[in-house]
């Protein structure tokens, strides 16, 4: 049966030779389209031990545990709104300490009066473009939210103090502290992320925006990475990497992000684009962004596809890798550096 059907086959090439260049043409583009979108290359940049914890890195771990347990040891969001003002109050606190100006923008989510809050880093100047690194502050339902999303929000916290002062050139710098990412508001006029675009795109030309989601959960054991279909056939099962990842209209930004904190950085890290219906693409404040043209990635530890603990009440302090977010902290500042000098 199977000599009779490769015969016919042949048969049908012999009669049609086009279809060879036809099939020959399908395979380049599919090659050539792995290539040009999802994954970067080379796969992982890193590979091996990490080098040892500097002293700058292990003083900032500790404050970045602080900063999450100050902000997510219980759940904060609309269905808690005394404890997302308290995380929202924190934020202000450490900036204020810092000596840097806050904005706010307030609007009205759940009957209630809700917040971004942001800072700029650097100066406005005539035809100096505005760059936006952003992470939201509400966890989801009973979570408390130690790595979705205290971890981005202690990493933002210790970018402004690093990036205190500096005065990029081609940019202006914008950090902001969303409000209401999660559900219900996810997607709504009431998200954080979706005000602050639709405001800030109204006033400013915004080159890019990148947004620190869970970046504090890893292990080195195989068999704890997860992916949606069809990544799980190119990346190994080991959680010990970070992601940047974005849409089409973001594999500029993802190229110049990851190849500048892989320059900087040793730590393992994957990166590419895919479309939207990838799950898990736009599970980010990036995606209000997106919605409204602006280059937008999010760089993560890959959230539920590693992290047992995701959206649950067991989201707390202690299940973060405090060393390991340091070093991404630290790469993170050298890289936004570079990218908006």
């Amino acid at each position: 049966m199977l000599a009779r059907r490769l015969t016919e086959g042949w048969s049908l090439v012999r009669r049609n030779p086009t279809s060879i260049v036809l099939v020959v043409l399908a395979l380049f583009a599919a090659a050539f389209g792995t290539i040009r979108y999802f994954p970067y290359w080379p796969l992982y940049g890193h590979s091996g031990p990490l080098p040892p914890e500097t002293a700058e890195e292990t003083a900032l771990s500790k404050r970045l545990l602080e900063h999450v347990t100050a902000v997510a040891s219980s759940p904060h969001n609309t269905y808690h709104p005394d404890a997302l003002e308290a995380a929202a109050r924190y934020i202000e606190r450490q900036l204020e300490t810092l000596g840097l100006t806050i904005e706010r923008q307030e609007f009205v989510a759940a009957g209630q009066k809700v917040r971004n809050i942001h800072t700029a880093v650097g100066k406005p100047g005539a035809g100096k473009p505005t760059f936006i690194v952003g992470a939201h502050y509400d966890s989801d339902g009973i979570a408390p939210g130690a790595n979705d999303k205290g971890t981005g929000v202690a990493a933002l916290i210790e970018l402004a103090r690093g990036l205190n002062g500096y005065q990029p050139k081609r940019h202006l710098l914008r950090l902001v502290f969303f409000v209401n990412e999660e559900m219900p508001h996810f997607g709504t006029d009431t998200m954080g992320s979706v005000q602050f675009a639709r405001m800030i795109v109204q006033k400013e030309t915004v080159r890019g925006m990148i947004s620190l989601e869970t970046i504090g959960a890893f292990s080195d054991k195989p068999g704890t990475q997860t992916f949606p279909m069809p990544l799980g056939l190119v990346y190994r099962d080991t959680a010990d990497f970070i992601s940047f990842v974005g849409t089409p209209r973001a594999r500029w930004l993802v190229h110049e992000t990851l190849g500048s904190f892989r320059r900087h950085t040793q730590f393992p890290t994957i990166g590419g684009v895919a479309h939207a219906f990838i799950k898990g693409i736009t599970w980010s404040d990036h995606a209000s962004f997106d919605d409204l043209g602006v280059p937008a990635i999010m760089i993560t530890d890959t959230a539920l596809f590693r992290y047992p603990h995701y959206h649950k009440a067991t989201d707390t302090p202690e299940k973060i890798d405090y060393g390991r977010l340091a070093r991404i902290t630290k790469g993170i500042e050298r890289m936004v550096r570079e990218i908006v000098d």
